[in-house]
């Protein structure tokens, strides 16, 4: 998962499956000890989190999955 307000990202990372998502939006779940990320695009398995905070700022729902 990266989160971060630049598009090219998948550029970066030809290896990984980049999805672009509106965390203003989303919402996170733990369920069976995984993450998920709930977005308009349905429901992501997150295995990791670049986060560029200048992009987007945690806020507090945020900071809980971060933390």
């Amino acid at each position: 998962m990266i989160v971060d307000g630049a598009r090219d990202q998948a550029d970066h990372f030809p290896d990984a499956e980049v999805k672009r998502c509106r965390l203003q939006t989303a919402q996170w779940q733990m369920a069976a000890q995984q993450l998920f990320l709930l977005h308009e695009q349905g429901r992501t398995r997150v295995d990791g989190i670049l986060w560029r905070v200048g992009a987007i700022r945690p806020d507090p729902r945020h900071r809980v999955v971060l933390d």
